[in-house]
């Protein structure tokens, strides 16, 4: 299978924070395992997270991974024998508020769960 996800209901020991992923792995699954083990990691470890600019968080986090999976030490790609790729959806919750990340081709809709939309 090439797809991936991610739930965690409480981030951190903190439960008014929760965090949802989806990695929908294209050419195989090398891409998609790796951002379900490592994004949420570099999204809650990045300073701007800390801050609460959540949004930047993500962007920059999600960056950092991409950069990530094509460097080793030597400054050589890592895992290019694997030529597969990956999409995401990514949901935070923090609160009162949501981000609702698309990645590439991933689509995702949002409806209200109570009430009408606003």
């Amino acid at each position: 299978m090439e797809d991936a996800h991610v739930n965690i209901l409480s981030v951190n020991g903190n439960e008014e924070v929760s965090f949802f992923a989806v990695y929908d792995g294209h050419g195989g699954s090398e891409v998609a395992n790796y951002a379900m083990e490592h994004a949420h990691k570099r999204i809650f470890h990045h300073p701007k997270y800390m801050e609460g600019r959540f949004a930047d968080a993500i962007q920059e986090g999600m960056l950092e991974l991409d950069r990530e999976m094509f460097q080793q030490e030597n400054g050589e790609t890592a895992g290019r024998n694997d030529l597969s790729g990956s999409t995401a959806v990514l949901l935070l919750i923090h609160r009162n508020r949501i981000f609702c990340v698309s990645a590439l081709t991933s689509i995702t809709t949002f409806r209200p769960c109570f009430g009408k939309p606003q």
